[in-house]
Parts: structure tokens; C-alpha cells; sequence
């Protein structure tokens, strides 16, 4: 275990380990650089400590500032949902997201949330690996992975938090990001992973390259969107793409 810690497979090292460079000055003290902070995800409340100093509320759940100034919480609620299965099925808390101080309830379990790795694993936890988020004016999108219990989801709300409607055929949401094309994601639609385009309030699929289990959307360059699909990293020179190793 110590053997692999020090020396993380090559698809690690080819991703830029944000939370190694950003803990400081004693990696031991999870208190994170403020200009280091990864954008586009929430992280743990209880890692996040540099936006939780600024933002009311409990250390736990899911923080961050996706738009300056502006928090943005996901905890669990505590109204609870009733859910069926083989066994009889339940009831488990639902999952509530703060936008500054609008609350809602969103129809969605808390208990698919895996926090647990982060409390286990701590900063050796890749902040790639937080709930991925992109917001622009009152516009905020969210997103949530695919785990043991959920196929994950895809919301949205365009008045600043007051609502959130939910995202039909999208699950498994990897990475969300507004580029000059418009809202981009790398998520399922219909059960298809890929990287997908969203125009005139539809997710049409975006022309890219190679297939990967972690999906990125990393910015753009010239006009045009940069992506990673594991390991590699494309960016689309006028109608071609060109591979890129991520170094």
C-alpha cells in the first residue's frame, strides 16, 4: 500500500494532482490555497475548508463557489423519500442543495452520495472526483456520478437556486462546463457515454475522439473545446482533432 501511494499508476500522474500541490504548507493540515481551489466541483465541506470559512452552515456535505462570491451547498435533507426494492423497499434522506439562501429539496437520495471515500481516503482523493458543477448568471448546473446505488443525474435551475428541474435521459454526469459552443458534459445520454453538446435545449453528441470511463471537459483553446478521455487529452484543429498526451 505505501509502495503505491509513492508511486501512483502513470493514469494518475498524467492527471495534475490539484489537492497535492494545493495542501500546504503541511500536507498533513486539510486546509486548501484558496487560488488553488479546483473550480467546476463541489468538494467535501470537511476539505473544502477555504470556502467553508466564508459560507454559513454545517462542515459537512458537498461546498464550493462555482460563481464568485457565491456558495453553493448539497447536504442531506431532512425530508426523506421512500424507495422500492426486492427487500421491501424504505425511506432515506433526500439531498439538499443551498444557492446563497435559497434552499430546495431535490428528489434524489442523499444516501447515492459516496462521501464515504473522501472520509477514508482523504487528500490522496483526486478533486476530479467531487460532484461536478458549472454556473453562469443565475444559470447552475449539477451533476452527480453513477455509483452503487444511483445511475446519477443531471439538474438545473435558472433562477439562482429557487428551482431545479431535473435533466431526463442523462445519467452518470463526469464533467459539466460552459464553453463558447454553449453548456458541454461528458455524461450518459440514453445509456451512451460520451461528451455531448447542449442547443436549443437539447444534448446532441460533440464530434470527439476515443472513448474513456473518465470523461473531462477542460476548457478551450482557440474557439475550440479541449477534452479528456482518460489519459488522453484532444483539442480539434479546424475540422481535425489531434491527440495530446496529458504530461
Amino acid at each position: 500500500i505505501a509502495f503505491y501511494q509513492l508511486n501512483e499508476p502513470q493514469a494518475i500522474k498524467n492527471i495534475v494532482n490539484v489537492t497535492r500541490a494545493a495542501f500546504r504548507p503541511n500536507p498533513g493540515i486539510q486546509t486548501l490555497d484558496g487560488d488553488l481551489l479546483p473550480r467546476g466541483r463541489l468538494l467535501p465541506g470537511f476539505v473544502d475548508s477555504a470556502i467553508r470559512s466564508r459560507c454559513r452552515g454545517p462542515s459537512s456535505g458537498w461546498l464550493g463557489a462555482p460563481v464568485e462570491d457565491v456558495c453553493v451547498r448539497v447536504s442531506q435533507s431532512d425530508e426523506v423519500g421512500e424507495f422500492a426494492d426486492p427487500m421491501g423497499g424504505g425511506e432515506a434522506p433526500l439531498t439538499e442543495v443551498a444557492v446563497g439562501g435559497e434552499v430546495f429539496v431535490l428528489d434524489r437520495f442523499w444516501s447515492a452520495i459516496d462521501r464515504q471515500a473522501w472520509d477514508d481516503y482523504g487528500r490522496s482523493v483526486h478533486p476530479s472526483n467531487g460532484l461536478p458543477v458549472a454556473a453562469r448568471g443565475e444559470e447552475l448546473w449539477l451533476g452527480f456520478p453513477a455509483d452503487t446505488f444511483s445511475r446519477g443525474s443531471l439538474w438545473h435551475t435558472g433562477d439562482g437556486g429557487v428551482s431545479w428541474i431535473q435533466e431526463t435521459g442523462i445519467t452518470d454526469v463526469h464533467t459539466i462546463r460552459f464553453l463558447p459552443q454553449g453548456l458541454t458534459i461528458g455524461a450518459r445520454k440514453d445509456g451512451e457515454l460520451g461528451f455531448f453538446l447542449r442547443g436549443n435545449g437539447v444534448f446532441e453528441p460533440l464530434d470527439t475522439p476515443g472513448k474513456g470511463d473518465r470523461l473531462e471537459v477542460c476548457g478551450e483553446l482557440n474557439g475550440e473545446p479541449v477534452v479528456r478521455a482518460d489519459r488522453r487529452a484532444y483539442r480539434r484543429l479546424y475540422r481535425a482533432w489531434w491527440r495530446t498526451w496529458l504530461g
